[in-house]
């Protein structure tokens, strides 16, 4: 018996609507709270890479992944590139683009922070400035689930954006 029939059979029985309408809201509802944490996690890593820059560039050199002026123009275009993709969120102008930079940014980090850990360096991630938490399997997977999940946001809204774009019929063509 295939999955296909078992979920027939379980929808008849009990006269449910179909089962493409929930995924369509899951997937809604899924994009809404990945757009959510995004929009916290880097106003809040922004705000502070903002009032405390030498903080930021200090937490960039400590990882030793790049040279000084690298680490200074990460420094200094990290926090307003998060601030973009936190204005595009918000404004929901360019949202697959914005969770397209937001998958490549916490790719960044995550490589960031596993080098670090493969490298035994016992470093702050730098994440939110000061406040920030030793790297750890925690600061890791987390930046990994967003990660992921920032890149199937951005495939999954790019496809709704394509298939609900307003097209003349075919028929009308000018």
């Amino acid at each position: 018996m295939s999955w296909l029939t078992i979920v027939n059979d379980a929808r008849e029985r009990f006269r449910c609507a179909p089962l493409a309408k929930h995924f369509k809201t899951l997937r809604a509802i899924s994009i809404v709270a990945l757009a959510a944490c995004v929009i916290v996690m880097f106003l809040r890593s922004a705000l502070a890479h903002i009032a405390n820059p030498y903080y930021f560039l200090s937490a960039i050199n400590s990882y030793r992944l790049v040279p000084p002026y690298a680490g200074l123009a990460v420094a200094m275009g990290v926090p307003y590139l998060q601030l973009a993709v936190v204005a595009c969120l918000v404004t929901r102008q360019f949202v697959p683009a914005a969770f397209a930079v937001s998958a490549i940014l916490f790719l960044a980090f995550w490589l960031a922070q596993v080098s670090a850990m493969l490298r035994g360096l016992e470093i702050d991630c730098g994440c939110f400035g000061a406040q920030s938490v030793a790297v750890g399997a925690g600061t890791v997977s987390a930046v990994g689930v967003l990660a992921i999940g920032s890149a199937i946001a951005s495939v999954s809204t790019a496809r709704i954006s394509w298939t609900n774009a307003a097209l003349p019929p075919a028929g009308r063509r000018r």
